[in-house]
């Protein structure tokens, strides 16, 4: 298991670097001043890119060994967030793209590398434990990256680079190299055709839609404003009397609410 956590390094890397960009957005915005929206659009590109990209790529790539095929997915994926991180207009997007590519290739790659290292009755094992770095990053990577991005996004940027950079040296001095039978556009395609296969990407599309559904990535934080003296608060209020909590609109379109304050 040993020879499989740069494998799920890299997962993280590339979990986090996924997730954390949508809280990014409102500061990535009005550092590159455009609309929240526009800049919301990263988040559309990164996810079609990566989704098209990666069986096209893993094509490609497999006549390569397991190994340098990651090492060349890394490379990309830590050059697009360098280049993220330095751009300063419209450009951003095409550094999006190119990290996307490093992505998709990334996460297909280290699944079949785990698959092909771990012995067949510890292959299922094998599986979760490098797409846990996927899970992993939701829980400890998008905290620590929107804290790191408090005072700058592009600070967030590299630190995911340089988990990536991590992942770089840690694959090419302790992984085997590991070679598969080379497969077609085709061949990685077919599995569509089984139903089996159609329901199981059904019920992920449904958790990842609830999950973002959930999560939108343009919401504006509260905003709260102390209430006049002498109000009450919920928990401790005179006898008659009630706590309000009236919801208004700013100018800047933050929601704003009152907290009573206690008697």
């Amino acid at each position: 298991m040993k020879r499989l956590l740069p494998l799920a390094l890299a997962t993280f890397a590339v979990g986090t670097d996924s997730y954390v960009i949508a809280g990014l957005l409102p500061a990535i915005a009005t550092d590159l001043q455009v609309s929240t929206p526009a800049a919301g659009q990263l988040v559309t590109v990164f996810a079609l890119v990566m989704a098209v990209s990666a069986p096209v790529m893993g094509a490609l790539t497999s006549g390569l060994d397991r190994r340098s095929a990651l090492l060349i997915a890394l490379s990309v994926f830590v050059a697009g967030n360098a280049f993220t991180a330095l751009g300063t207009g419209y450009e951003v997007m095409i550094a999006r793209v190119v990290t996307a590519v490093g992505a998709g290739m990334i996460n297909s790659v280290a699944s079949s590398a785990a698959g092909a290292i771990a012995p067949p009755a510890r292959r299922g094992r094998a599986l979760a434990f490098v797409l846990g770095g996927l899970t992993l990053a939701t829980a400890l990577g998008l905290p620590l990256g929107m804290l790191i991005g408090r005072t700058d996004w592009r600070i967030t940027l590299w630190a995911v680079a340089g988990v990536g950079l991590v992942a770089i040296i840690w694959i090419a001095a302790g992984l085997p190299k590991v070679t598969l039978p080379a497969a077609s556009l085709g061949d990685r395609l077919r599995p569509l055709k089984q139903g089996r296969v159609l329901a199981l990407l059904a019920v992920t599309t449904l958790v990842f839609l609830g999950t973002y559904t959930s999560t939108p990535t343009s919401a504006r934080p509260w905003r709260m404003r102390p209430a006049a003296p002498n109000r009450c608060s919920p928990s401790s209020c005179w006898p008659g009397e009630s706590a309000s909590w009236p919801e208004t609109s700013s100018p800047d379109g933050w929601s704003t609410g009152t907290i009573p304050r206690g008697c």
